[in-house]
């Protein structure tokens, strides 16, 4: 197991505890690193993409990195466009939730984590079908 994928379930499980706890904010923010650190896994170990490709994609552009692993996974499933679509569309929900939940002056609450936690979910269940992770 690559550290990246091992991270991911510590930030997954984290968030379970600490909605547990009642800290629902920070439990969307462990959501969101959890499905982010799942993408760095296939970028690097099943796209072969280094590190150093990535920033190179991001210098070229106006995209900052979370946007340029998103993406770059995105463009990999050719063969199922209905669960591209799907897969950003969740990505954009979390990115939502965690920004609201880390910047926002806004009350977070059960419901949003919840909400955190079946995106991820559903984007794992996706990763899963495309990329056997």
């Amino acid at each position: 197991m690559s550290i990246l994928l091992q991270k991911s379930g510590f930030n997954f499980d984290s968030a379970q505890l600490l909605i547990k706890n009642n800290y629902y904010a920070p439990s969307i923010h462990c959501f969101y690193y959890s499905c982010l650190q799942k993408l760095l896994h296939i970028l690097y170990h099943k796209l072969q993409k280094s590190e150093t490709e990535l920033i190179l994609l991001q210098n070229n552009s106006a995209k900052g990195s979370h946007e340029i692993a998103i993406n770059e996974v995105y463009k990999s499933f050719e063969s199922n466009k209905s669960l591209a679509r799907e897969f950003v569309s969740l990505m954009n929900q979390l990115k939502k939730l965690r920004v609201e939940a880390d910047y926002k002056e806004v009350e977070i609450l059960i419901d949003k984590s919840q909400k955190a936690k079946n995106a991820v979910i559903e984007v794992n269940d996706i990763l899963k079908q495309i990329f056997k992770v």
